[in-house]
């Protein structure tokens, strides 16, 4: 015997998420982060382990902002 439920699919999992998520903002954090790492790259190449690590020390900075964002206090 088995039964079929019909599972969400992954755009109607996310969407909560993404509930009240202002764009704009988010776009513009992006555009400055982005001049950041292209000024620090200009300024001195170091074979680019400086570079990669400050954009995936940028990655996970926002990736947390992200998670306290969505945290919300309960009661």
């Amino acid at each position: 015997m088995s039964a079929v439920f019909d599972k969400p699919s992954l755009r109607q999992r996310i969407a909560p998420m993404l509930q009240g998520f202002d764009g704009p903002l988010a776009f513009a954090v992006f555009l400055l982060a982005c001049a950041g790492l292209l000024a620090m790259y200009s300024s001195g190449f170091d074979h680019g382990t400086r570079f990669m690590d400050h954009g995936r020390n940028m990655l996970m900075a926002g990736f947390i902002m992200f998670v306290v964002a969505r945290c919300r206090r309960s009661g």
